[in-house]
């Protein structure tokens, strides 16, 4: 009996459209079914089924008897084929599933990484309906507002060393973001990202570990892209917004999505050849921070108040308690006052 297909590799027909919409893309403007069918080395039948299944997903495509094809408007969702990277060039969400609805994309993930999935593998879900945070908190993430993706990695490091990955992960999504829409996006410790002191993104890190070995870690990102102010709980109103809210416009998600999968990419690949240190360094400069009063509650120790002066090597926060008197923070939750 013939086994199922994993989940995570592309399908053909996946694969199908993903050709026809580079084809459509790389001219800009009509392609004759002939052009098409000796690119891409398919029946002009074949073409035409391509075409009629992406527009049922949403994509907007001419067609002329003349001049052939023209694809005019894409729908922002990040459909596998979308994400998937067929050029070899990117190899961080080079395998994608998408679904438009899921509990949780970290636990899809983390299942998957048990069936043996590959290294970069990107799960994106349009819905979560059990999406989490840090310390099992609740995250909101409705439909077709944000980004809800996990992605799987196997960094060959020790599991102490994981905590710096997660500001590092903070630091390339506040890039990204910066990069996509102009706005200012910090990081705050450990690995929240802030627009004009809101929180737009969470990141989540799970990893499955021995004693001295990571067999893999995890990465969930949440970011709320185009979310309006009445989709928030009221106890998130004075904390959370989002991207569209900072910007004043409606932000696309798939070119974020890219962005941050290509900064992950070189910043991951960074990490590996040169270590933490650098990459730490370059973070701080994404720090909301750093040099602010800041209140630390970790679990089971009594609040601690102090000046945040700085990122240890190691990812750690450094908090100056009083002069001559530093603490080190690896995790806990931290309000700047």
């Amino acid at each position: 009996m013939k086994s199922a297909q994993p989940m995570w590799q592309m399908r053909a027909a996946d694969k199908g459209r993903s050709e026809v919409l580079a084809a459509l893309r790389s001219d800009g403007g009509y392609v004759s079914g002939e052009q098409l069918s000796r690119r891409l080395g398919l029946s002009r039948n074949a073409i035409w089924k391509y075409v009629s299944s992406l527009r049922t997903y949403g994509y907007i495509i001419e067609a002329s008897p003349r001049k052939g094809y023209c694809l005019v408007t894409t729908p922002d969702t990040p459909y596998s084929w979308e994400v998937s990277s067929l050029d070899g060039q990117r190899w961080l969400g080079g395998y994608s599933v998408y679904l438009p609805e899921v509990d949780s994309t970290n636990k899809l993930t983390k299942e998957l990484a048990r069936q043996g999935a590959p290294t970069g593998l990107c799960v994106v879900a349009d819905k979560q309906t059990a999406g989490r945070g840090r310390r099992g908190r609740n995250w909101v993430s409705p439909p077709g507002s944000g980004l809800w993706f996990s992605l799987l990695l196997r960094p060959p490091m020790a599991p102490s060393e994981v905590p710096c990955f997660s500001l590092i992960a903070g630091a390339v999504v506040a890039r990204a973001i910066r990069q996509v829409t102009g706005l200012s996006a910090m990081v705050k410790w450990p690995n929240d990202v802030l627009v004009h002191g809101g929180k737009v993104c969470g990141i989540l890190i799970e990893m499955s570990a021995e004693v001295e070995h990571l067999n893999h870690l995890v990465v969930g990102i949440g970011v709320n892209v185009n979310l309006s102010a009445n989709q928030w709980p009221a106890e998130l109103r004075n904390v959370a917004t989002s991207l569209s809210q900072e910007s004043g416009t409606k932000v696309r998600r798939l070119p974020l999505l890219h962005a941050i999968l290509q900064e992950m990419q070189q910043w991951y690949e960074r990490l590996l050849s040169v270590g933490a240190g650098p990459l730490l360094e370059e973070a701080g400069e994404l720090s909301a921070t750093v040099g602010q009063q800041v209140k630390v509650v970790a679990v089971g120790q009594q609040p601690v108040c102090g000046l945040a002066v700085g990122i240890a090597a190691d990812g750690a926060l450094r908090v100056q308690i009083s002069p001559g008197e530093e603490r080190l923070f690896y995790a806990g939750d931290v309000s700047i006052r």
